[in-house]
């Protein structure tokens, strides 16, 4: 399977979080074309990846049992969160791989003023 993905876009949003020692979240999402309806996406972080200031996520697409026919330009969206603390805030950029092939780089990820 070929895979397109388009639109990867990153930022760490200030909101409060309920949780002490925790300053903020960090979201990624992408655009993924998919074959049918029954399929989905998860993003994961590759652990033990972590390179300095890059983040390695591993794009899965997953087909759920049943009968779906194959449909054009399909698109679903693919979404990452963490929490994480203020000294974690030092991620610059995400890699984005599927089956070991980058399909996605972000090189710049939006912070909070």
């Amino acid at each position: 399977m070929t895979i397109q993905t388009m639109n990867w876009s990153a930022w760490v949003s200030g909101m409060p979080s309920p949780m002490p020692k925790v300053g903020a979240t960090l979201i990624v999402v992408g655009t993924v074309t998919i074959e049918n309806e029954g399929q989905h996406v998860i993003l994961e972080k590759i652990e033990n990846t972590f390179n300095g200031s890059n983040l390695m996520l591993d794009l899965r697409i997953v087909q759920q049992p049943g009968n779906f026919p194959p449909q054009k330009g399909l698109t679903t969206t693919a979404r990452y969160s963490e929490q994480i603390s203020d000294s974690d805030t030092k991620v610059l950029t995400v890699s984005i791989s599927y089956k070991g092939e980058n399909v996605g780089q972000i090189d710049f990820i939006g912070h909070p003023v």
